[in-house]
């Protein structure tokens, strides 16, 4: 669906999922913090600047019983949304899933999208909660004729390979069985991707993941964002703040103490409750000496460690030498995209990192460029203190 000559297009919303809010990113290491609520926030005020309405697809509460704090944060989100005019939508997964009464509706103002179809401009939605495999097939079948878009949370055969990562059971549906539409936006996927299949009725079918909002696995790129979806079905990728991390894997003492220098030189102390501490992710050979310790004595203050041991499998991995050179070492670790080699060519999260993923995700360059440019000479306007002249 694009849009007619003359037409100017315009957004038609946030669309964001698997917030999984609570205090901490896990309970093994509960003084890594508050990750979850600074995206939720993020993501609030940005609908409240931009006047749109927002929409999360699924596991925005990480378990069926959260804590009363996160309750009330996303009471207060709601709230603000709602004072401002807007509409806060959700569907279920399999995290918070209630069949009776969800934890948003909780909130009066909260529209709750399974089986609902409604219309958005000149767009038609229709939302389905997580299901298992019988109820999906039926509910896929009574999507209505008018509805262009699907929103939902559900384990897609391709996007996990046919089986699921936490249990090993088969995904629950795949983009083959949907029948109708041309776009499904889903939850579920922690990973911010589009790609291209064919539906039920051999529809070419957009499928969108918006991802998680923070990191919930170390293996999960951190990098995370969501998406402004425009009325000729187009879609924007708007960043995320998130705690930037930094992973590596050393065979050899040597690389260690080079990768330790270039770590420390990069990475100022900081308070333990800065939210921009990064996470030191570690993979290392068991025969180096005292790792832990030196790993400890290096990010103290600046990082939260996560050491780990290779397997020896993964040891096999390494070039078996303790002389070998960080170049020589990684050569069976190179990079197979842009995105795995840019944080060895500029740092994580830096201004130069985030410019080149945003033109490698985008969907269109040329719009994309306009957007930072724009927001380039926003920055340095408020940093002058003076608007410039056309």
């Amino acid at each position: 669906m694009k849009a007619t000559a003359g037409h100017q297009t315009r957004p038609l919303g946030v669309f964001s999922s698997d917030w999984h809010m609570k205090p901490y990113n896990w309970a093994s290491r509960p003084e890594i913090r508050g990750d979850a609520l600074r995206s939720a926030l993020f993501i609030k005020n940005y609908c409240l600047q931009q006047g749109l309405p927002l929409f999360v697809l699924g596991d925005l509460l990480d378990t069926r019983q959260p804590d009363p704090s996160t309750v009330g944060w996303l009471m207060d989100i709601i709230d603000d949304l709602t004072k401002a005019g807007l509409q806060f939508n959700f569907l279920q997964g399999q995290h918070e899933l209630n069949r009776e009464r969800p934890w948003a509706s909780c909130h009066k103002a909260a529209r709750w999208l399974h089986l609902q179809f409604f219309m958005l401009g000149h767009i038609g939605f229709y939302g389905l909660d997580f299901l298992p495999s019988d109820r999906l097939q039926e509910e896929l079948k009574m999507i209505p004729t008018g509805a262009s878009v699907l929103l939902a949370h559900q384990v897609w055969r391709e996007r996990m390979g046919g089986l699921r990562s936490d249990d090993n059971r088969p995904a629950e549906g795949a983009f083959s069985d949907i029948p109708r539409v041309q776009m499904v936006i889903s939850g579920d996927f922690h990973a911010h991707k589009i790609t291209k299949h064919r539906g039920y009725d051999c529809q070419e079918l957009t499928t969108v993941s918006p991802g998680s909002t923070y990191l919930k696995s170390l293996d999960e790129d951190p990098m995370k964002f969501f998406y402004l979806l425009y009325d000729d079905l187009t879609l924007k990728s708007i960043k995320l703040p998130t705690r930037p991390v930094w992973r590596t894997r050393v065979g050899t003492s040597e690389n260690l103490d080079r990768y330790i220098d270039n770590f420390v030189s990069m990475n100022a102390p900081v308070h333990d409750n800065e939210p921009d501490k990064p996470i030191w992710y570690v993979e290392f050979r068991p025969s180096i000496t005292d790792v832990v310790t030196r790993l400890e004595r290096a990010c103290k203050g600046r990082a939260h460690l996560f050491p780990r041991p290779l397997q020896e499998k993964e040891r096999d991995d390494l070039i078996n030498t303790e002389e070998v050179s960080i170049e020589e070492e990684n050569i069976e670790h190179m990079p197979t995209s842009l995105e795995d080699f840019l944080p060895h060519c500029c740092k994580p999260n830096s201004p130069v990192f985030q410019t080149a993923i945003r033109l490698n995700r985008a969907g269109n360059i040329k719009e994309e460029i306009k957007q930072i440019t724009g927001e380039a000479i926003a920055d340095a306007d408020k940093a002058s203190g003076e608007g410039w002249n056309a």
